[in-house]
């Protein structure tokens, strides 16, 4: 082979190694995909939540369908979901199915079989509500077990798995502890995991400083996450709400709670960084509030959202996993514009 000739095929196996590298990179970004929760009872986003999806490329929503938990004599659904309107076609609904932990102490075999059954049967005829012709890709179940409930959640989902059609997958979310300790804590008998790294640190204590996106706690969960048994999906937070406290005690959460509802200095007195207390009893949206409560405002601000997900990011897969963020509504789109969360997402799309 003449110099000329052999320079020739060097230039062109360069090129085409090029080419194949830039195919590659383009591939692997497109395996992250982001999706959404929709965690309200009633399902009716408006053209500007699908704008939003659409402009984000999000072809998937993490529908909850109905929640369950511990009844006089049997567990019991509650919230079930009304449906209002449909997800455009290029949009994929996964069915989801919030559990309570208690739900499981002291189920019987019997009783956890029947259970899956029910929940099955719920999800199937809820699924014809939709009008959606094809079956479900997946269902999702999220519960927070535990070692005492663990045995029972894991039967549950086997048994599950004989009530959904054998075309759609099982998914469980996965809390940071479990994803880390696996041994400790057991791995769901499921197809796929979903992460939820979020509810990081102790909503009930009264000297937390945000609960939803603690990240000195975050830190201490990180792990080499491509080594759980199972693969998984990423859930990050985009919500926020009012941690409520009386004498010491947490009380409750008030969802969608912000600081300019606590702006009247005659009902609330600002304490410290997003620390309020009343000042004379009062009414808040639908609260009834007493002198001397306090309220924590917590929340997701972008910095801390991108801060987390560099540190994910080192640490997840590289590559065909959803990236949800929870959850859809009109003040999410209101504080965290799409513009904002596509540079979130193109932290997960580069490697």
């Amino acid at each position: 082979m003449s110099l000329r000739c052999m320079a020739t095929a060097v230039f062109l196996l360069l090129m085409s190694s090029l080419v194949s590298a830039c195919q590659g990179s383009k591939t692997e970004k497109e395996t992250v995909k982001p999706a959404f929760y929709h965690w309200k009872t009633v399902f009716d986003p408006d053209s500007t939540q699908w704008a939003y999806l659409d402009t984000l490329q999000a072809r998937s929503l993490y529908v909850k369908f109905f929640d369950i938990d511990r009844g006089d004599s049997f567990p019991v659904p509650q919230a079930t979901i009304v449906w209002r309107d449909d997800a455009p076609a290029n949009v994929s609904i996964i069915p989801c199915v919030f559990i309570t932990n208690r739900t499981f102490y002291g189920l019987e075999a019997k009783q956890v079989s029947a259970l899956a059954e029910k929940v099955g049967q719920k999800i199937t005829t809820l699924w014809q509500q939709t009008g959606r012709e094809t079956l479900p890709q997946k269902v999702q179940i999220d519960c927070d077990w535990t070692e005492g409930t663990r045995e029972a959640y894991f039967s549950f989902l086997r048994s599950l798995a004989r009530y959904v059609p054998s075309e759609t997958r099982l998914s469980a979310t996965i809390r940071l502890h479990q994803a880390k300790f696996p041994d400790r804590t057991g791995v769901p008998p499921v197809d796929r995991g979903m992460l939820m790294f979020y509810n990081i640190g102790e909503v009930s204590e009264p000297g937390e400083s945000n609960s939803i996106l603690n990240l000195p706690a975050a830190r201490k969960y990180l792990t080499d996450y491509t080594a759980y048994p199972l693969p998984l999906d990423l859930a990050l937070p985009l919500f926020h709400w009012g941690v409520l406290f009386r004498e010491g005690r947490m009380i409750r959460l008030i969802n969608q709670l912000e600081a300019s509802d606590l702006t009247d200095t005659t009902r609330f007195r600002l304490l410290d960084t997003n620390l309020y207390e009343v000042k004379k009893s009062t009414y808040l949206n639908g609260q009834y509030l007493y002198q001397s409560d306090q309220l924590r405002l917590e929340g997701v601000e972008l910095e801390s959202l991108r801060a987390i997900s560099q540190l994910i990011h080192q640490n997840f897969a590289s590559s065909n996993y959803k990236l949800a963020f929870y959850h859809l509504d009109s003040e999410t789109i209101k504080k965290i514009p799409h513009d904002s969360l596509k540079t979130i997402i193109r932290v997960f799309s580069s490697h």
